[in-house]
């Protein structure tokens, strides 16, 4: 069931990021950290958000729990009230889909797992934005660009923010 089982994981994080992409806060931080793009270039804009999270946050791993049940931060506290600035790839992600929201982008989750029989079985979650018609990976946990996916999701799979 992934854990707390991957459709309630995912409508928790949506619920946060819909809620958050309105916080004129997270709306004034993504037009500062944008504010040297090209006007209505959307592929610079989601550069630039994706390079400051990459270089703002460390990804950090889950604490274990026996349950498998998982402690999600709010993108306000991952932004700003968090006393250092790390998370989980949850957390990260939804906090980067506010700030893409809150810039007029549209937003998904994409699951990446290595279990082919389950594609709710994942064990990693990114953005995906999309940019002049295409769907473009955006992961805030690792190092890559635009574009960039973990090799090791062999099995992956697209969740709407709803």
């Amino acid at each position: 069931d992934g854990i707390l089982g991957t459709a309630t994981s995912l409508a928790e994080m949506s619920a946060l990021a819909l809620d958050a992409y309105l916080d004129e806060r997270v709306n004034q931080l993504a037009r500062q950290v944008t504010i040297s793009c090209p006007r209505h270039d959307t592929q610079a804009e989601a550069a630039a958000v994706l390079d400051w999270f990459q270089r703002t946050f460390r990804y950090t791993s889950l604490p274990h729990h026996p349950a498998g049940l998982q402690r999600l931060q709010t993108p306000s506290y991952t932004l700003f009230d968090a006393p250092t600035k790390t998370g989980e790839c949850a957390s990260l992600c939804t906090a980067m889909a506010a700030m893409l929201m809150s810039l007029g982008h549209q937003v998904a989750w994409r699951t990446g797992g290595t279990n082919p029989a389950d594609s709710e079985d994942f064990e990693h979650v990114w953005c995906v934005s999309v940019i002049d018609g295409n769907a473009v990976d955006m992961d805030p946990s690792y190092e890559g660009g635009l574009g960039w996916r973990h090799p090791a999701a062999a099995v992956m799979r697209d969740w709407p923010i709803e």
